[in-house]
């Protein structure tokens, strides 16, 4: 076989490659918006009642299975660090000190590890977030943003979040339209990124 067929076979094998994991990117995707879990009525309450082994074993209509494929653990936090206290106008109580711990342990413990653990270990994190046997997460459920509202956003200021948080761009805008970033925060980031550019560039 001469140099040339050898080239040829070995561009073959490559664009076969490009192509099997293309499908196998495809496949997962699929394969997680398959499986929805109901984040407010069964993922939080679970975490909130410290149920470890909930990620593995079938139960709440879904196999372990299932649940590994639907569990997102960014999204999770994401409204774990929206914990609220229901004490309002009362005297501080444990309950306080205990959501005050979460937010807390949220940004110090599963942030910082969210895409370097599995899926398991995230879960059993997320499960030793509340300190004081809370017996239910209060989470503020924030109204989901008009569905493509991100298109509005600059797009500098999308890239600098994903970014920052690890992300993909698509995945910046979709936690724009489902309400996790607001708006204010959002122009407060472009005001921040506004004046670190060079002045320079802003003459022009």
């Amino acid at each position: 076989m001469d140099i040339f067929a050898i080239a040829q076979q070995g561009m073959e094998i490559q664009e076969q490659e490009i192509k099997e994991k293309a499908q196998a990117e495809q496949d997962e995707k699929d394969a997680k918006k398959a499986y929805k879990l109901d984040l407010f009525n069964v993922v939080l309450p679970r975490i909130a009642q410290k149920d470890y082994g909930w990620l593995g074993r079938d139960s709440d209509g879904n196999s372990s299975e299932e649940k590994r494929k639907g569990f997102e653990p960014f999204i999770a936090n994401m409204f774990l660090s929206k914990a609220l206290s229901t004490s309002k106008g009362r005297a501080i109580t444990s309950d306080d000190e205990g959501y005050a711990e979460i937010l807390k342990r949220v940004n110090t413990e599963l942030n910082a590890n969210v895409f370097w653990v599995s899926k398991e270990m995230a879960w059993l994190m997320a499960c030793t977030i509340n300190p004081f046997n809370i017996p239910e997460i209060n989470i503020d459920k924030i109204k989901a943003a008009p569905k493509g509202i991100s298109a509005k956003y600059d797009a500098r200021v999308i890239k600098y979040m994903a970014k920052e948080l690890w992300s993909s761009d698509k995945k910046i805008m979709e936690m724009i339209d489902m309400g996790l970033i607001s708006d204010e925060e959002m122009k407060a980031i472009g005001k921040d990124l506004d004046t670190l550019e060079d002045p320079k560039k802003k003459k022009k």
